[in-house]
This record gives structure tokens, sequence and C-alpha cells, in this order.
């Protein structure tokens, strides 16, 4: 898969899963995909979208409670059938305020070209600092 289309696709499910379009979202992710933060997953217990879960499952949940008010991407590296994106991005959490952050995404497509494994890295104990602030 090339590199343009990969980010396109990316950025696609990005801007499908920022406004709730989640069926458009579905179109771009294979059915048995994945997508897990690579962080301990006991820090992050409560975060939206964390565990090893279904991508479809984890952008629910991320859309029902983490806003990416803004999101620029910085840098992408792809190689073979994945793509490497780092993101600056304006985030609000229901009742705290917005903050900034960067992160990094790692993603993984199958033949038909649909997102089949998605890794993202985030400032786990900005997160966790903002999702443990009284709303």
């Amino acid at each position: 898969m090339q590199r343009d289309d990969m980010l396109a696709r990316v950025e696609a499910a990005y801007a499908a899963r920022r406004s709730g379009d989640l069926p458009a979202f579905a179109d771009l992710v294979a059915n048995d995909s994945s997508f897990s933060y690579a962080a301990d997953q006991e820090l992050l217990r409560g975060m939206p979208g964390a565990g090893d879960r279904a991508v479809h499952d984890a952008a629910q949940d991320l859309f029902e409670n983490v806003e990416l008010q803004s999101l620029e991407r910085v840098e992408a590296v792809a190689e073979e059938n994945r793509v490497a994106i780092m993101w600056k991005s304006t985030v609000a959490i229901p009742g705290r305020e917005p903050f900034d952050t960067m992160f990094f995404d790692l993603w993984e497509f199958n033949d038909e070209g649909k997102i089949r494994k998605g890794t993202q890295f985030i400032d786990t104990a900005k997160f966790v600092e903002v999702m443990r602030q009284p709303a």
C-alpha cells in the first residue's frame, strides 16, 4: 500500500471518529481489527479506549469520552503496510479543562487496505492526571 493512501485512510478514520460518523469509520477498519495503548494497562484503567479492544469499540468509547478539538499531523513515516504518525492535539475530556498534547500512532493495514491494528503512544501521565481531576 502506498504511503499517501495509508495517510489518507488514517486521516479519514480520525475525521470520522472526531465527528461521530462511526459507519464511515467502520468502512475504513477491518472487522478483526485491534487497538491498544502502548503503556502499562494498569495505569490506564478507566481511560477511554483502554485494553486490547477492537478498533471499532475503542473509537466509540473515545468519541463519547475524549474530544480531539484540534489534530495536526507533525510527521509520518511509512513502511510496507504500516504508517507511523506523530500528532499534535488539543484534547478535551468532559468536565475538565482542555489540554495540549502530542501522541504517536502506529497503524497496520490488511491486504484489502483496511486498518487492522492500531497502537497508540500517549502521554500516559498527563491523561491519568486529567482523568483524576474532579469533573
